[in-house]
């Protein structure tokens, strides 16, 4: 694994390989600016003593936060520390809305995050061909401690400056793409563009199952198309905030170009394909096409297998993958088939039919006595909630007075019967199943199974 202190342009220098994300020192007057700040305290403060080991002790005369996400802020104590915190010198920058999103993603819903990400980036993998190889974006994610800082200068629109040490920086805001407060900037000096996580070599990922906001690719394809509109051509270098830069006018501008069509290419076709009503496999599986290679970074190559283990391409593995959870949903969904055949009809019987045939017999009463007549399925209901609950509601009116308990009645038969004559049927009959008062039946509730069932009381 390779680490250490790169030269983009004199000047500009890149910390590289210590963590996922890369830390950017652009040289002032006096002293150095410091552009994300890694993930961890103890990589931040790794990575500023390699940079002073090589280019001299000098002051970090500014901090900047080029988005939201753990990689770019969480050493911030690596490089400040608590006295030039409390001092106030060093203005700390970022986007507009930086601390909302950075508290709400990764601090209020961070442990599920971190959790999640533990799938995503594989840090517990063994290193090597056969365990983790990187994470794609970089390395691997450092460990250590983490601390957020709240920014002292907010960029809030596109046209924003600042001199810095006496470098100045054109900004650009980029909210909702990679991140949900998220920023490029130019700078003249250094004829150096830095387009944060939004222009890296490869096709960066859409909807990151860590639980991360989900990116809008159409507002990403015309953040790229801006930075070329206001940039194109001025840069003689341009880097990230992860992998590796790009030097040449013309090279700058194809991969900004190239970067740009790839998402809008990505959403286009996605809705287009979607419309006609191709599901997501289908979609990711046959487009783009594989013959075209200027969007070789649209295919998820790294999924496709290794000649050794099996003949064949990822189309050929997904199909593979989808007969086998078809045949085992076919096999989980026969086995509610006989469940329900098991529960509400005879066994063997289709589902349909026994539940038609359900609707038309008594339910079942658990212990012993008579069941009452007005115990049946209502024909327009369906479904094993209205009978559990026509069930409860028929032991309800079948249970026995005990001593010291509300006497409940038990000849439910006559009551229903008497309540018809009186045109209160809604009241006692099986569709409402409520339960009696004990004025209104008098000595009509019985105090042991044994006694002879009474008749309706005229009151009911």
């Amino acid at each position: 694994m390779h680490h250490g202190l790169f030269e983009v342009v004199p000047g500009v220098y890149q910390v590289r390989g210590l963590d996922i994300a890369n830390m950017t020192l652009i040289e002032g007057d006096s002293g150095v600016i410091v552009v994300d700040t890694l993930t961890s305290i103890e990589g931040a403060r790794a990575a500023m003593e390699l940079y002073f080991q090589h280019r001299g002790k000098r002051p970090v005369a500014a901090v900047i936060f080029t988005h939201t996400h753990t990689d770019h802020w969480g050493g911030a104590r690596g490089v400040l520390d608590d006295a030039t915190l409390a001092s106030g010198r060093v203005p700390i920058i970022a986007p507009n809305l930086f601390m909302e999103h950075a508290v709400s993603e990764n601090i209020i819903a961070g442990p599920a995050m971190l959790r999640r990400a533990q799938y995503q980036f594989g840090p517990f993998l063994a290193k090597g061909v056969r365990g983790q190889v990187d994470c794609g974006l970089g390395k691997t994610m450092a460990a250590g401690a983490v601390a957020l800082l709240r920014p002292t200068d907010l960029i809030i629109a596109t046209g924003d400056k600042r001199t810095i040490d006496g470098v100045e920086f054109e900004f650009q805001m980029a909210p909702n793409s990679e991140a949900p407060a998220e920023m490029h900037f130019f700078i003249p000096r250094y004829k150096l563009l830095n387009l944060a996580e939004n222009c890296t070599h490869n096709f960066h990922n859409l909807l990151p199952f860590r639980g991360a906001d989900v990116r809008d690719a159409l507002a990403w394809s015309k953040y790229l198309g801006e930075a070329l509109q206001m940039w194109g051509g001025k840069a003689d270098a341009m880097c990230g905030q992860h992998h590796w830069p790009v030097w040449g006018h013309e090279r700058i501008d194809t991969m900004i170009r190239q970067q740009r069509d790839l998402y809008k290419f990505a959403h286009d076709q996605t809705i287009r394909l979607m419309n006609h009503g191709l599901t997501a496999t289908e979609i990711a599986e046959d487009h783009p096409p594989a013959g075209e290679p200027r969007w070789r970074l649209a295919r998820p190559r790294l999924l496709r297998p290794h000649p050794a283990q099996c003949e064949g391409d990822l189309p050929e593995i997904s199909r593979l993958v989808r007969r086998q959870s078809g045949q085992s949903r076919s096999a989980a969904a026969g086995r509610v088939r006989q469940e329900i055949c098991r529960v509400y009809g005879r066994r063997g019987r289709d589902p349909v039919r026994a539940r038609q045939g359900f609707r038309q017999r008594r339910i079942p009463l658990r212990g012993a006595g008579r069941q009452p007549s007005g115990v049946r399925r209502a024909r327009q209901s369906g479904g094993p909630r209205d009978a559990r609950r026509y069930v409860r509601a028929a032991r309800l009116c079948r249970r026995r007075a005990r001593p010291g308990a509300t006497p409940i009645c038990s000849a439910r038969r006559n009551c229903g019967r008497a309540c018809q004559r009186r045109r209160r049927a809604r009241r006692c009959r099986a569709k409402r199943w409520r339960r009696c008062a004990p004025s209104s039946y008098g000595t009509c509730s019985a105090s042991a199974s044994t006694a002879p069932r009474p008749k309706a009381s005229a009151s009911c």
